[in-house]
């Protein structure tokens, strides 16, 4: 497994959901520390503190409420992104008002997740671009989001982004 130069958790962390009639039979959690040595986590409940937290999560991000996402986030919360790293509830308040900015509808496709972990997948109908799959990994403790692995093609953003004249 080689990293992906300017994003280095894509070496680290891989989720692969598997979407069959309307549910999420099954999802694998992959973390690879080092190459040779690789930590499997198989996720099989429908319910959970994670789950619950995680879809609260997803409804408070479809409302735009801020507030809310930063009230159910640990004051540490790690935020990982095709953007990169962010560290600590304040930085994810800046990331989730630039998301909710751009927001037209969100729609959940899929949740599932335990008393620890949970997994979001959803589209994102935004205004730079018209649909976009996201998958999140949700990890809780203590009652609070902990950390966010927020999985996109950034592409499409990205050449949005070139249309976009400097103000």
């Amino acid at each position: 497994m080689q990293a992906v130069p300017g994003r280095p958790f894509l070496s680290r962390r891989l989720v692969l959901a598997v979407h069959h009639a309307d549910k999420i039979c099954h999802c694998l959690v992959l973390y690879a520390g080092h190459r040779h040595q690789t930590k499997e986590r198989t996720m099989t409940g429908t319910n959970g503190k994670a789950l619950t937290i995680a879809q609260a999560y997803f409804d408070a991000m479809a409302n735009k409420d801020v507030e809310q996402i930063s009230s159910i986030s640990a004051e540490d919360v790690v935020c990982i992104s095709p953007l990169g790293e962010l560290q600590g509830v304040q930085a994810f308040r800046g990331f989730q008002e630039g998301f909710a900015s751009m927001i037209k509808t969100l729609t959940l496709l899929a949740a599932f997740g335990d008393d620890d972990h949970a997994v979001i997948v959803y589209n994102a109908e935004t205004y730079p671009v018209p649909s976009a799959v996201v998958a999140e990994h949700v990890v809780i403790k203590g009652g609070r989001i902990a950390s966010t692995t927020v999985i996109y093609d950034g592409t499409p953003f990205a050449e949005y982004l070139k249309t976009v004249q400097p103000h």
